[in-house]
């Protein structure tokens, strides 16, 4: 390009300083020229706009593509962690309503109280969104209302999710501290979890731990923002 560019302008150099050509003549080939070199300019420059945009636009479905099997990951582990605060609630109820009175089997008491010491929160896969992000390539993605729905599922949505899921391993990191500080495990199989389970700081732990209706919705949205980000990429890469 810059040799044609070069080649034109020693035209109209050369054409300014002929002095058998007439002036007229001088001004209608020196416009030429001219309007030959800004043209190849403005073709140059529209055609490496346009090479940066397929680019960008190549990036861009790379991530998209990318983050449409993060969320699929995410919608997984989400319904995993429904089934599993489905069995806390069952736990937790259970431990709640235990009465002295209740004479219930020991084997059984073990059991519930041991699955208090497990837990269960979501992991997302948010290192793709971030990194994308940090690079400052968000703005890439020509659809906005997709991009808008993927802001409010990376940064609102999923931070919705950690601050429930950060209250309920709190009240378990403090049930379990009475557990470490009070059990006590005899030699002939015997223990004091009944003893434990039936004080009433135990208690309120166990009450503050059934999961609420708030924490299922939280992760229903999960599902139900991830399937719908997942349904605009493969409408636009049906292919993919």
């Amino acid at each position: 390009m810059e040799n044609e560019i070069s080649k034109h302008t020693l035209k109209i150099i050369k054409t300014m300083h002929d002095p058998k050509t007439p002036l007229r003549k001088k001004i209608a080939e020196v416009a030429l020229e001219i309007f030959i070199i800004v043209f190849a300019v403005s073709l140059a420059q529209f055609l490496e706009r346009q090479k940066e945009q397929s680019v960008k636009q190549k990036d861009v479905k790379e991530f998209l593509i990318g983050i449409k099997e993060d969320i699929q990951r995410d919608i997984q582990g989400t319904n995993e962690n429904i089934e599993a605060y489905k069995h806390y609630k069952k736990v937790y109820t259970y431990l709640r309503d235990l009465k002295p009175s209740s004479h219930q089997p020991a084997d059984t008491i073990n059991k519930y109280f041991h699955e208090t010491f497990s837990n269960s929160f979501l992991r997302p896969n948010t290192s793709r969104y971030e990194g994308f992000k940090s690079s400052g390539k968000l703005e890439d993605v020509e659809d906005k209302k997709l991009l808008h729905q993927i802001l409010d599922y990376y940064q609102e949505t999923l931070a919705r999710i950690r601050t429930s899921e950060l209250s309920y391993i709190e009240n378990g990191s403090k049930l379990q501290d009475i557990c470490i500080d009070q059990v006590i495990e005899n030699d002939d199989g015997t223990n004091n979890y009944e003893k434990i389970i039936l004080e009433p700081k135990y208690k309120n732990l166990c009450k503050a731990l059934i999961p609420r209706a708030q924490l299922f919705e939280r992760y229903n949205n999960v599902i139900a923002e991830g399937n719908d980000i997942i349904k605009q990429i493969n409408n636009l890469y049906p292919k993919n």
